[in-house]
């Protein structure tokens, strides 16, 4: 199988916050009022049902966790969310 994944890979303190879509935003929260944040990217397990280890790659790079805790923050006053699901 060949290889898969960035070659140089993204340090997770230099991961961005996600650009949040007014629209998009406004669907996830008609439909479910959750959410949805990332904390870190990669996975070191090689499940058959998964694609994030091929996707991101198989090393684990967490974000700082402040950073979390402001996207956290800025997703609470842009739209009240009830509920946030880390997509991890």
């Amino acid at each position: 199988m060949p290889a898969t994944g960035s070659s140089s890979p993204l340090p997770g303190s230099d991961i961005p916050r996600a650009d949040y879509d007014d629209a998009i935003m406004r669907y996830y929260l008609e439909k479910g009022n959750v959410a949805a944040l990332q904390t870190k990217r990669g996975c070191e397990r090689q499940c058959i049902y998964c694609t994030y280890s091929l996707q991101e790659g198989p090393r684990i790079h967490a974000r700082d966790p402040r950073a979390v805790v402001d996207d956290v923050a800025c997703l609470w006053q842009r739209y009240r969310p009830a509920s946030f699901f880390f997509a991890d």
